[in-house]
């Protein structure tokens, strides 16, 4: 998951569900809000990029997509991995900053 650094706060993470025919429903969800002053706000409308990377060296990301937070500021967004792996993030990494 990536998100552009500013006065924000995004947390991340992943639910796996059960292998089903060497698959399995992954879902990326969470929450981004940003400063208003001295509060923080849902961020509405932010778009919330997803990369998924099979755990074999050199193999190509099995799926890259995008969604966009609600109004409260969640967002979610589910897929089909077809290979063990992790998740790929980017510039801002959700995982600094933590509160």
């Amino acid at each position: 998951m990536t998100c552009t650094a500013s006065a924000t706060r995004f947390r991340g993470d992943y639910k796996v569900g059960p292998r089903i025919s060497g698959t399995r429903e992954v879902t990326a969800e969470g929450y981004w809000e940003r400063q208003d002053g001295r509060t923080w706000k849902p961020f509405k409308g932010g778009t919330v990029k997803v990369a998924y990377q099979p755990a074999e060296p050199g193999s190509a990301a099995s799926f890259e997509g995008t969604t966009t937070t609600r109004a409260d500021g969640h967002f979610a967004l589910t897929f089909t991995a077809t290979a063990d792996g992790e998740e790929q993030r980017g510039p801002c990494d959700p995982g600094r900053g933590r509160e």
